[in-house]
């Protein structure tokens, strides 16, 4: 086995009946592991909030006298699905309680008491909180027109408020040569476009990180209520829920399963680090990320795992601080197949070889293989880890960790070699 010239390798194979390690080169060696660590997020969340938890978020109001709640409060669980439609959902129940008028639209987002700033303006850069919309981003869908004229920008969620200045010219032929460039911080947010785009280029979307996602949840919800004729104040306020607040309305996210089947086939990291959060939930219903990521150490040092051979930084690998070594990978695998209260929703987790997710249009190299994996990747870092059945119909936990890449192909050439050997039993 030999990585690219420079580069680290980490390889480790279990045999799932056995639970014996079959092969394993430099497996020890503590790696970043990139989304790899989406793993040990997935692995910790099962465990210890099971797989039927679902993130609330909650309706409070104080009086409600004719229609008209004097102060109406919108508390955040965390949820990280919660979506446009989803809110709409949370504006209609609000409606169809009888509130008509809103004196005060307070947002109470106290429950994270330590949430992650945004890490930049691309969508995978997103920060953290407890009131979050969309995966705390929105979309710029770019269309083109014909030549000569300018192509039409919108923003979703419309309600967003976002403000476009500047212009994307269509030209002829298929280019894209457009930016969309974050010109203000404050909300409404303010982007500069420019550039051009082919007119034979179809839609483009593209997203960006919010800047500040309470204000963001609260401008929205406050134009969804206003659509379905709610009368609201000109903005919300940011404040904790008084004791004594009547609760008015429950919505409940999906299951965790759900949301980490969505996790894992698409690498959310906003989403691994909004369960990481919560994993952090202390005896007095705070959530504290630090916490979330110090409960995911403990498991692998109940797992009894050498302390040097990991270090959790972030539940998502987004982190170039994060590492695990191939050996620990694989053991997780290992002891997930074991555990019955979570095996079945882990791997439903995991994406398809050649079917879904992030291994959709990754060629591995052997007809008729049989894989469920986690893919990462970072500049100068690869991994491929998950199960596959060999043709002796035999099932493996593996792990390929490499750093220090210096050519993506190269890299994934080296992982489909690997998984065409450990197919063909060649090891």
């Amino acid at each position: 086995m030999r990585s690219q010239q420079g580069a680290a390798l980490g390889v480790a194979v279990i045999d799932i009946d056995s639970g014996r390690q079959i092969y394993g080169y430099n497996a020890e060696t503590p790696l970043i592991p990139a989304s790899v660590m989406k793993v040990l997020t997935t692995t910790v969340a099962l465990k210890e909030l099971g797989p039927d938890f679902r993130f609330e978020t909650r309706v409070f109001y104080d009086v409600i006298r004719d229609g008209f709640a004097s102060n109406l409060y919108v508390q955040g669980g965390g949820d990280p699905d919660l979506t446009t439609e989803k809110l709409w959902l949370i504006a209609r129940a609000i409606k169809q309680r009888g509130v008509n008028r809103i004196g005060r639209l307070v947002l109470d987002g106290s429950r994270f008491t330590d949430t992650i700033s945004r890490r930049g303006v691309r969508a995978y850069q997103s920060g953290t909180s407890a009131l979050a919309l969309n995966f705390n981003s929105f979309g710029f869908e770019v269309c083109p027109t014909v030549p000569g004229k300018n192509a039409r920008t919108v923003v979703d969620p419309p309600e967003a408020g976002v403000v476009l200045s500047g212009r994307i010219a269509t030209v002829k032929g298929n280019s894209l040569a457009f930016q969309i460039d974050e010109a203000a911080l404050q909300m409404p947010p303010s982007y500069r476009l420019s550039g051009s785009i082919g007119a034979a280029k179809g839609c483009q979307v593209i997203y960006r990180s919010v800047p500040d996602p309470q204000h963001y949840f609260g401008e929205v919800l406050r134009q969804l209520l206003k659509s379905l004729g709610v009368i609201v104040p000109d903005k919300a306020v940011f404040a904790t829920l008084p004791p004594g607040a009547k609760r008015l309305w429950t919505h409940k996210s999906k299951a965790l399963s759900l949301i980490l089947e969505d996790l894992n086939h698409y690498s959310n990291n906003f989403t691994a680090e909004q369960i990481t959060t919560v994993l952090g939930t202390s005896s007095k219903g705070t959530a504290d990320h630090r916490l979330g990521l110090a409960r995911m150490a403990d498991y692998l040092k109940r797992s009894g795992f050498d302390p040097t051979e990991f270090y959790v930084a972030d539940g998502s690998g987004l982190s170039r601080e994060n590492r695990l070594s191939a050996r620990i990978v694989t053991r997780i695998l290992f002891e997930v197949h074991r555990d019955k209260n979570i095996q079945p929703e882990f791997e439903k987790s995991l994406s398809v070889a050649g079917r879904n997710g992030t291994l959709r249009k990754r060629d591995l190299g052997a007809l008729g293989l049989r894989l469920r994996g986690k893919t990462g990747t970072l500049d100068g870092v690869s991994a491929l880890s998950g199960y596959l059945f060999d043709v002796d119909k035999r099932k493996l936990a593996f792990a390929i960790l490499q750093n220090r890449t210096v050519s993506r192909d190269r890299a994934f050439y080296l992982e489909a070699r690997v998984v065409k050997e450990l197919y063909s039993g060649d090891k």
